[in-house]
């Protein structure tokens, strides 16, 4: 019963979190917070079929668009202090995440990116990073914040948290983070 009410909480502080994020949008910020821009990728290769992948030159006429625009690469936590406290951005912000850590956010993703002045934000599957070849290494890790990339957690090892106990759902979390720092 109490693993029950654990997962369910956590489901809604996820649904309330999204909540919290449409009620700024409909605040005296809208005009504002409406126009910042979150581009989500997963893997830049030129993979046909793989629904997961964005092919190489797609991904630079949308680096370089943006770049020719005047946008600026911000990272969550500026997104986060300009909700919370009102801190400024600049006036074309985007904000440029990837999802798991594939290799090819540094091979493709990365070199693409610094042509152009961005940066961006990976959330990594901890126990994949150098241990599989599809995935990041520690050293690519450093290099990229180096660089000014950011890296959050995606968990250890990408299991479906609705599956798992209360324990498992913490363990994944917090330990996820722990490699991150």
């Amino acid at each position: 019963m109490l693993k029950r009410k654990i997962k369910r909480a956590l489901s809604y502080c996820f649904v309330l979190f999204l909540m919290a994020v449409l009620t700024l949008l409909m605040s005296s910020r809208h005009d504002r917070v409406s126009g910042i821009p979150v581009l989500n990728y997963h893997g830049i290769e030129n993979e046909a079929g793989n629904p997961l992948m964005l092919g190489v030159s797609d991904f630079e006429r949308q680096m370089a668009y943006l770049a020719k625009e005047g946008y600026q690469s911000i990272s969550p936590q500026q997104l986060v202090a300009y909700l919370q406290d009102g801190k400024p951005l600049p006036e074309k912000s985007v904000l440029i995440t990837f999802d798991d850590g594939y290799k090819n956010n540094y091979t493709q993703a990365y070199p693409i990116m610094k042509k152009y002045g961005l940066t961006g934000t990976i959330f990594l599957v901890t126990d994949t990073v150098g241990r599989d070849d599809w995935y990041l290494d520690w050293e690519q890790v450093r290099e990229m914040r180096r660089d000014g990339f950011v890296f959050g957690s995606h968990t250890l090892n990408h299991l479906p948290l609705s599956d798992l106990t209360p324990e498992e759902i913490m363990f994944q979390l917090v330990r996820s983070k722990e490699g991150i720092e």
